[in-house]
């Protein structure tokens, strides 16, 4: 059995405030650029192959977060996740959009931007893409390659 190489360092934690029995493993992309924030709780783990970019925004997750392989969460504005919230593989997060012209099919450099919260105990199953201007209320469950565009009540099944 091959155990995982785990990027666990000193510095990484400071540079990012990462608190302790936080573990990314390797092969985690992390960008954080023009003032954006990144804050994690207490027991979480990024499985490799999962990009987290927040550029000028702010990701925010609390304790006890488990992150499988190949997710993806991207912030320009605000992506908040609570406590206990698990996330299958595959998971994508993104708390903006590009701003396309159907007239002239063209994409534009600027985004139209919202934010993403999820709420305590809420597990995303494989595949799932959350947009902007989401709100998932505790204790849901989003069922396996679903598109959510629309908040999600409390101990709401989507599928």
């Amino acid at each position: 059995m091959k155990i995982p190489k785990i990027f666990n360092s000193f510095l990484f934690k400071i540079y990012f405030n990462l608190p302790n029995f936080t573990i990314f493993e390797l092969n985690t992309n992390i960008l954080r650029k023009n003032g954006g924030s990144l804050s994690f709780g207490r027991n979480c783990y990024i499985s490799k192959y999962t990009d987290i970019h927040v550029i000028g925004g702010e990701i925010t997750i609390q304790d006890n977060f488990f992150c499988n392989k190949g997710c993806t969460l991207s912030s320009r504005k605000l992506i908040k996740i609570g406590n206990g919230v698990r996330f299958g593989e595959y998971v994508s997060i993104y708390d903006h959009n590009h701003n396309h012209d159907l007239k002239t099919s063209s994409f534009h450099d600027s985004y139209s931007i919202g934010q993403v919260v999820i709420g305590d105990n809420v597990w995303v199953c494989r595949g799932a893409i959350i947009t902007k201007d989401v709100v998932i209320g505790k204790n849901s469950i989003i069922g396996p390659n679903v598109v959510v565009r629309e908040d999600i009540p409390e101990g709401t099944k989507y599928i």
